[in-house]
């Protein structure tokens, strides 16, 4: 057997040809294998160390918690895909996080109030395209799906109004992916294109800051909080850009189960739309459902039941 060294170098290499950052799994390298290390003489890990080692600490943070979890949790699926899973260790069994959140599903006719909110937004000299910027990335991320960062790092050339198509250059998998456009959603981009090649006609990128430069994730999340409390004031709820993701997801479903669509079928082409690098990430989606369509006879649990996964706590970014 080798040691947890050889595996987990072995590991990162493999995870750096896919295209992973190797920071993701510096924790193993620098924490996990001393601990094993330290633990056995030999350098090989045993069921009791990796139970051990899976056990929160006093003075860790949540998020401290849940970057070792991940990482250990993507070497144990790298062990079982090789066939070197011999612990009787359950990986599922490892908590995915201390925080918990659940997202808000907007209604349609929030939707339409918060792009009418988008609209309305004014123009400002000393950032000439802001105004048209919100009033289409949020529509765009919504009706394409797109999870935030890639609406808000598209480049000009990934947009291609003639195809109808978007290209999504980088997501969690690393795996780039081509999506199609309704003509409206084409059609809003002509529009927005035609402007943002007379106001930036240099910039590299699709939504644009005054500076050249891509908007911040925090940019495109206080606005839309902005929008928000301007659609509705009287309302608490917290929401996230990320919803209008969970939104589009939720709709699609949806429309599949009331056209009598095999859901079964359907599923792998909606997880590929949405660029998810696994399958059950988009079988979580079944939990925000309306009852009376997750209940229906339409959807056969049981073939789903042991893919779904515990409601996420981070969000995929």
């Amino acid at each position: 057997m080798k040691t947890a060294r050889e595996y987990v170098e072995e590991m990162i290499r493999y995870k750096k040809s896919l295209g992973y950052s190797e920071s993701t799994y510096r924790v193993l390298r620098n924490n996990f294998v001393p601990y094993v290390e330290a633990g056995n003489a030999d350098g090989t890990i045993t069921e009791g160390l990796l139970d051990s080692w899976c056990l929160r600490r006093k003075s860790e943070n949540d998020n401290g918690y849940i970057r070792r979890m991940s990482a250990i949790r993507s070497f144990i699926n790298y062990l079982d895909a090789r066939g070197e899973y011999s612990y009787g260790f359950d990986e599922y069994a490892i908590p995915r996080s201390g925080r918990r959140y659940t997202p808000y599903i907007f209604s349609d006719a929030e939707l339409l109030e918060l792009f009418r909110a988008a609209d309305r937004t004014s123009p400002i000299k000393r950032s000439p395209l802001r105004h048209e910027v919100i009033r289409t990335i949020y529509r765009l991320i919504y009706f394409c799906g797109l999870r935030p960062t890639e609406g808000r790092l598209l480049f000009r050339e990934d947009v291609n109004t003639d195809e109808g198509t978007l290209l999504i250059r980088k997501n969690k998998a690393r795996r780039e992916r081509l999506i199609p456009m309704s003509e409206d959603v084409c059609e809003m981009c002509r529009d927005y294109q035609h402007i943002l090649r007379q106001v930036y006609p240099e910039s590299r990128y699709f939504f644009p800051g005054s500076d050249g430069k891509a908007y911040s994730a925090e940019w495109l999340q206080v606005n839309l909080k902005k929008l928000w409390k301007t659609a509705h004031p009287e309302s608490r709820a917290r929401v996230r850009v990320y919803d209008l993701r969970h939104k589009f997801a939720t709709v699609s479903l949806m429309r599949l189960i009331d056209s009598g669509t095999d859901i079964n079928s359907a599923f792998p082409y909606l997880s590929a739309y949405m660029g998810h690098s696994e399958y059950q990430h988009t079988l979580y989606y079944i939990h925000l459902l309306p009852r009376r369509l997750a209940e229906s006879d339409k959807i056969n649990l049981s073939c789903f039941e042991s893919y779904i996964p515990e409601v996420p706590t981070i969000e995929e970014e």
